[in-house]
């Protein structure tokens, strides 16, 4: 990396960001139930960022290793893809030691208030009968034990799933016994007893009794671990075969991913040497991507426990809940949009308009077709219903559906096909462009001609989400925007991106240069007020103010003479008067210090 670059990598930046999710897993401004929710974001967080972001980081690794004479390198940091995971890994491993840290921390505070983690080490006899008897009755007969030796191959080993691994005894030597613990088991045992809720870990359970599976004098050292692995998989690469269907192609890729390499290995506790040796090798992983740590390899069980928690009634344990605020009874959100626009910001505000006013065009004989891009849905989604009641209604209605959004490829696909059984025309976007876009179109045909009703929005057409995020969800029934709505849906169906608007910023020929010509006027209405003025606008304020002016004046005199077409910058290098870079118009560059 450049030491004197102004960039941040953007994996260690993103670590640093999983790094502030762990520590409100600690903070005690939290209520505890959130803090251990936060522990189990950051868990899940950093799964899907070595699924994903390592997983590439590797596969570039690996093409420039082919190619030595093209190590090709990120363009704001100047590092390697190599490099990078060379940076990742030590900081992964902190990161893993505070999350160990927490989780202990957290194991106290739900002792203290009634919730307490059974260890199979420290167990009274009473215990031990408890859970023997437990595991014997509800666990043996459905585990799948395996011997891994000279005359059994290795298996393949599951994305995330979690294995117990036993280093056992024979009379020639030593052979490996692993079992699976199946996704498809309830993975946490909750008891009550002696007044407080007891809870367990599957694993933990099975680890604990693991001598009753392959036999008492057999069993020499165990573990627990887990693999993650890549899962970016890129589309090109179905692409070759004209004559299949892009969905066939994209369920394929998905079945692929499931085999794709390894790009991580956790185990707990410490994995005797051989199994390491043994794991590491099959899985072409080197010692560095092994963690070992004391925490459960997958902490999302913590989501069921504080729904037992808050279900039990423990409101001191979470942020008082808040729900969207509901419209009159009722409310007619299409009628409203008649007479103005209308701006919803979830969660504040509730979904159920939108979709009240989905279904009832879905039934209205003048809407004549609905057009929509879906990009994330729910499982179960009222929208797509509607959708779908539209088409066997007898409307027209067109969905773009994004095959490519990713860890949702199997849910869109299973929608598309419903939507196309339902008699729905199926888009499927651009070959080098996701189509992002929140776009619904709905086009009536009455006395006075064609009208339309237009949303445009942030977030995703996704009922449960939309209580959780911040978005934005724009209605209008203005006449230009519709018609322009109507061309940029009418390009997607044609492969073709949209060039020209007025009203509309469509990405990606009039979304960039119309923003940065606006961001311009702005810019240029700030810089010409006075000092006095200057200060009262409130992103400026009195203290930056002077700051402000006279870094304006200095770039703006640089950016006039030289006609450069970038400049970068620090604060602290525009506070001193220095410009990091220029880069003219022919692409020559000025390092200035």
């Amino acid at each position: 990396m450049k030491e004197d670059t102004i960039f941040i990598n953007r994996e260690l930046s993103w670590l640093d960001f999983n790094r502030r999710v762990l520590v409100l897993g600690k903070d005690k401004n939290v209520p505890l139930a959130e803090q251990v929710k936060f522990l189990a974001i950051y868990g899940s967080n950093l799964d899907e960022f070595f699924m994903v972001r390592v997983g590439s980081l590797q596969e570039r690794a690996n093409l420039a290793r082919s190619q030595k004479d093209k190590d090709k390198r990120e363009n704001k940091t100047n590092m390697t893809a190599e490099e990078q995971l060379n940076a990742i890994m030590p900081k992964v491993a902190h990161l893993q030691e505070d999350c160990d840290k927490y989780y202990e921390k957290a194991l106290e505070n739900l002792d203290a208030c009634g919730y307490k983690k059974v260890n199979f080490d420290a167990m009274d006899k009473e215990q031990e009968r408890f859970w023997k008897k437990y595991f014997q009755n509800e666990l043996f007969p459905i585990l799948s034990p395996q011997i891994v030796d000279n005359r059994h191959p290795f298996p393949f080993l599951r994305n995330k799933e979690i294995y117990l691994g036993a280093l056992l005894k024979e009379k020639e030597g030593q052979s490996l016994g692993m079992i699976p613990i199946s996704s498809q088991m309830e993975r946490l045992i909750l008891v009550r007893r002696e007044g407080k809720t007891e809870f367990a870990l599957t694993e933990e359970l099975v680890l604990h009794y693991a001598s009753l599976i392959f036999g008492k004098d057999a069993v020499q050292e165990k573990c627990l671990f887990r693999v993650t692995r890549n899962a970016d998989i890129d589309v090109k690469e179905g692409m070759m075969d004209h004559d299949i269907d892009y969905r066939e192609i994209m369920a394929d890729l998905l079945k692929r991913r499931r085999k794709l390499a390894a790009v991580r290995l956790q185990v707990t506790p410490t994995a005797p040497q051989e199994i390491l040796r043994l794991l590491c090798d099959k899985l072409e992983l080197s010692h560095k991507r092994v963690f070992a740590q004391k925490s459960p390899l997958d902490l999302s069980f913590f989501y069921k426990l504080t729904g037992k928690m808050e279900a039990e009634g423990n409101p001191e344990l979470f942020y008082p809940t808040a729900r969207p605020m509901l419209p009159p009874q009722d409310y007619d959100l299409a009628a409203e949009v008649e007479k103005h626009d209308v701006l919803l910001s979830y969660p504040y505000q509730s979904i159920r308009p939108f979709i009240a006013m989905l279904k009832k065009a879905a039934r209205d004989p003048e809407v004549i077709s609905i057009k929509m891009t879906l990009y994330r849905m729910a499982r179960e989604s009222q929208i797509v219903q509607a959708l779908i009641e539209a088409a066997e209604n007898g409307k027209e209605v067109v969905a773009l559906v994004e095959l490519r959004a990713r860890f949702d490829e199997q849910n869109n696909i299973d929608w598309s096909k419903q939507l196309e059984e339902a008699g729905c025309t199926i888009l499927y976007g651009f070959d080098d462009y996701k189509v992002h876009s929140k776009l619904t179109l709905i086009t009536k045909k009455g006395p006075q001609g064609y009208s339309y009703i237009t949303q445009i929005g942030t977030g995703n057409y996704n009922e449960k989400t939309s209580e959780l995020y911040t978005d934005y969800s724009f209605i209008t029934a203005d006449l230009g925007i519709g018609e322009e709505a109507s061309n940029v849906f009418q390009n997607l169906a044609v492969q073709k991106l949209t060039e020209t608007t007025e009203k509309m910023l469509v990405a990606p020929l009039r979304f960039k240069s119309v923003l940065l010509d606006e961001m311009d006027r702005v810019i240029g209405e700030i810089n010409a007020l006075p000092r006095e003025k200057l200060a009262k606008v409130p992103y400026v304020g009195e203290k930056r103010s002077f700051i402000f002016q006279a870094a304006s004046i200095i770039f703006k005199t640089i950016y006039d003479g030289l006609g450069v077409r970038k400049l970068t910058a620090s604060l602290k290098s525009a506070k001193d008067g220095i410009i990091d870079e220029l880069v003219e118009e022919n692409g020559k560059t000025h390092e200035i210090g």
